[in-house]
């Protein structure tokens, strides 16, 4: 790996002295992980497959999540210029991360009378909200 190089990427992107240092930590890992569990293979050698087994090698401890590992790894991939592997990195982190939704009683100025009727029909958050007016807009489709 070329540390410095990547350091400079990351300073760039305008990381953290201490997110920089977690990243260089996360793809030493991977480095290691493909030196001595895939057959003394490089950064650059590896496959989608490698970064899969990876994650498995990771999870497997317990209470293990690679999603920091992932994060790092996307951003190493992408100063390597490895837009395959950048991609599957990002993936597999999007995999990890569960989404909460924004509840609309955390929106300023919405009326609390249309939090009520809107809570009445089972609309709590923004993502309810949205599949409501997807739905409705679909049945209006299909009415024209």
């Amino acid at each position: 790996m070329d540390e410095e190089g990547f350091r400079k990427f990351l300073r760039g992107g305008g990381r953290s002295q201490s997110a920089i240092k977690r990243c260089i930590s996360h793809v030493r890992e991977l480095e290691r992980y493909l030196r001595e569990c895939q057959g003394g293979k490089g950064l650059e050698d590896a496959i989608p497959e490698d970064l899969e087994d990876f994650v498995e090698w990771i999870e497997k401890k317990p209470k293990m999540s690679a999603k920091t590992h992932l994060w790092a790894l996307r951003y190493y991939y992408e100063y390597a210029s490895n837009e395959v592997l950048c991609n599957v990195a990002s993936e597999l982190r999007q995999c990890r991360i569960r989404r909460v939704p924004f509840a609309l009683r955390g929106l300023r100025g919405i009326n609390p009378e249309y939090l009520e009727k809107l809570a009445a029909v089972g609309i709590r958050n923004v993502g309810q909200m949205l599949e409501a007016a997807r739905a409705r807009a679909g049945i209006l489709r299909r009415l024209e």
